[in-house]
């Protein structure tokens, strides 16, 4: 218990009594943070942004605190990685709050990165398409994983314009990226989903909101605008087989670094 309270896990909701000391953070770790959406939106208002570049201002700021480097494969990964499950919770939640932190522990070549949620939950969230038939979340938490599905953005839907337009592929990219060696769960309403490599399992984890925990081995990570490029191909494969996602297109920040779709615009 002496970690848990250490990194602030009964801190951060207020359990009297926790351990004053704060873990302020190091080139190691990033302790638990709790981020307002609406402080995020309405930065985003004030400073004449997207909120999406918002969000992506401060992955780097988290990036580079774990690999001490503002360049580089894992630094790129952190970011896309933060930037797309922090967008999915600003776009998709209505939760007035999240809470994220990270690891990264050079010696085993590993990095992880966990977020949850109060808000709707994947079912709920998903159930604004009217093209899916969601049976129950063991269902909503397929269809999230699949390229091209979103309560947002659907057939029939309002046309969504700009790099930053929802399109229903982020959890899938940032999935096949952890499952490079590494690991992705995911848990929602009454299931939760692990993946790797090799494995696919599905528990029972009641839980309001979403929960995240994305595993990455750094010695396979290669770079990551080829990984991404190869996973959207393959994405828009499997979309095309299913009438719920081949009208969909990825988003430009779905599939690249913000970096490179700035140089293209």
């Amino acid at each position: 218990m002496s970690y848990a309270n250490h990194m602030g896990f009964f801190r951060s909701f207020h359990v009297e009594g926790a351990n004053k000391q704060k873990a302020s953070g190091s080139s190691r770790y990033i302790p638990i943070k709790i981020k307002n959406v609406k402080k995020l939106t309405d930065q985003a208002f004030d400073e004449g942004k997207e909120v999406g570049d918002v969000i992506e201002d401060s992955c780097e700021e988290l990036a580079y605190m774990l690999s001490r480097s503002n360049s580089g494969v894992l630094f790129d990964t952190l970011v896309y990685s933060f930037r797309e499950i922090m967008r999915n919770v600003v776009e998709h939640s209505n939760a007035k709050q999240f809470a994220f932190c990270s690891q990264y522990w050079p010696s085993y070549n590993k990095v992880e990165v966990a977020l949850l949620d109060r808000g709707d939950g994947i079912r709920e969230s998903l159930k604004r398409n009217p093209n899916l038939n969601i049976a129950d979340d063991h269902d909503a938490l397929n269809f999230a994983l699949m390229p091209g599905i979103s309560g947002r953005a659907f057939k029939g839907a309002p046309k969504q314009r700009g790099n930053w337009a929802n399109s229903g592929y982020g959890l899938y990219m940032t999935s096949r990226l952890a499952r490079q060696g590494g690991s992705y769960f995911i848990a929602s309403g009454e299931t939760g989903m692990y993946l790797s490599e090799e494995k696919r399992r599905h528990l029972e984890t009641p839980f309001k909101g979403v929960a995240l925990n994305l595993s990455f081995d750094v010695n396979r990570l290669s770079e990551l605008k080829g990984s991404l490029g190869r996973f959207k191909d393959e994405a828009a494969g499997i979309a095309g087989k299913f009438k719920y996602g081949k009208n969909l297109e990825a988003s430009v920040a779905s599939v690249m670094l913000r970096r490179d779709f700035r140089n293209d615009s």
